[in-house]
């Protein structure tokens, strides 16, 4: 329950104006970064890793009301549905400077490990 929580609350903060399969992508990137060497190994780990997801640094990123369509993709995304391929490990506003393979969804750009 405390996985699914935190992956909602994420994906609410960073894709809230996305489509459903944005914000899938959203929660499928937290996955795959859980189950890659690079990163922690727990959602909740790679949520708060510094200087990855900025949203954790509000004030009010524990406190704001997550609705529960974002429960609904969390327990979507925990459950094996997939908006981006496992090896998808990072998303921007832009092309980041790591990775490669990148495509947009909505506003976001996703990329592949290098």
């Amino acid at each position: 329950a405390q996985d699914e929580a935190e992956l909602a609350r994420i994906v609410y903060w960073e894709a809230r104006g996305e489509s459903e399969m944005g914000q899938l992508a959203v929660a499928n990137v937290v996955l795959n970064r859980v189950r890659h060497e690079d990163w922690p190994d727990t959602i909740t780990g790679v949520i708060y890793q510094k200087h990855q997801f900025t949203p954790t640094k509000n004030s009010q990123y524990k406190t704001v009301h997550v609705p529960d369509h974002y429960y609904e993709i969390a327990r979507r995304a925990l459950e094996g549905e997939r908006a981006v391929d496992d090896d998808v490990v990072y998303f921007s506003r832009g092309r980041g400077r790591y990775g490669h393979g990148w495509h947009k969804i909505g506003q976001h750009w996703f990329g592949r490990t290098d």
